[in-house]
């Protein structure tokens, strides 16, 4: 998958991307992290996103779905387009 996701991002002109984390730490051990440290973490991701104001959101993995409050499965939100007022 990162190799996936290099490929499509050097499609990209970077400079009109910004990349960020969900978390900005990986728990120890590089377990998953709790549903308690994403909700923790949430009203920094969501700042970030007020400020950036983006178009379009790419959510990479389980983690970044959980923290956008998207309530579907990783496999069944593949190459879906979902609209939120997130930012906003």
């Amino acid at each position: 998958s990162g190799m996936l996701l290099r490929n499509f991002l050097s499609q990209l002109d970077l400079n009109d991307c910004y990349i960020t984390n969900t978390l900005p730490f990986r728990p120890n051990f590089n377990r998953t992290p709790t549903q308690q440290e994403i909700e923790i973490m949430k009203p920094f991701l969501y700042e970030h996103i007020k400020i950036i104001s983006p178009k379009l959101i790419v959510a990479v993995g389980s983690v970044a779905l959980q923290a956008l409050e998207i309530e579907t499965s990783i496999t069944k939100a593949q190459m879906q387009i979902f609209e939120t007022a997130l930012g906003n």
